[in-house]
């Protein structure tokens, strides 16, 4: 990163350790956050193993750890979705009952998502059914209708851009059932 501030007088090349050791720091509270569970060490393994590697010349960034770029760059995202999260209550819900149900007929794309995110339902139903966001507390923050076809529906999830980075269980619902869940993340 360069930064350049000619009103203060100042100019000067920004890298390594210093600008690292907040970003890594910043993604091990997140991963805390989502399981306190985890040890440090455990917290250090999944940002490790998640960091892409060799992202700089060969010369310097050889496989593996190394002096230079050492484990490589972070990868929030991949090191969030290794993450159980255990950061709600640990009281059986009927969302959590349902994300233990093998139930594939619908898919949440891109995860994680920033802006705009599509639905694809492969329904058995024709009719009106409602999708629903859930915070990882359960609290309701979107409801959207929508008609479904016997067969394969895809539709862009609506409203999405209001909600703050963090995990989410976005659920349809049919005939006032809940019919499957998803717990789905959201970047920035």
């Amino acid at each position: 990163i360069k930064f350049d501030d000619t009103s203060a007088y100042m100019a000067q090349e920004l890298h390594g350790t210093s600008l690292a050791t907040p970003h890594v720091a910043g993604l091990a509270s997140l991963i805390r956050g989502r399981n306190t569970e985890l040890s440090v060490t455990e917290v250090f393994e999944i940002i490790r193993s998640t960091a892409t590697d060799e992202i700089g010349p060969s010369s310097e960034d050889t496989p593996g750890h190394d002096q230079y770029f050492g484990h490589g760059l972070i990868n929030p995202t991949k090191a969030l979705l290794e993450v159980e999260d255990t950061s709600d209550d640990a009281t059986t819900s009927t969302l959590k009952n349902h994300l233990n149900i093998t139930n594939n007929n619908f898919i949440v794309a891109p995860i994680p998502f920033r802006e705009d995110a599509t639905i694809t339902y492969n329904s058995c139903y024709k009719g009106d059914i409602q999708v629903l966001v859930y915070s990882t507390c359960e609290k309701l923050l979107l409801i959207q209708r929508e008609t479904v076809e016997n067969g394969i529906n895809k539709f862009a999830l609506k409203d999405i851009e209001k909600l703050p980075t963090g995990s989410y269980y976005v659920a349809i619902k049919v005939n006032d059932e809940l019919n499957s869940v998803k717990r789905v993340v959201k970047v920035n």
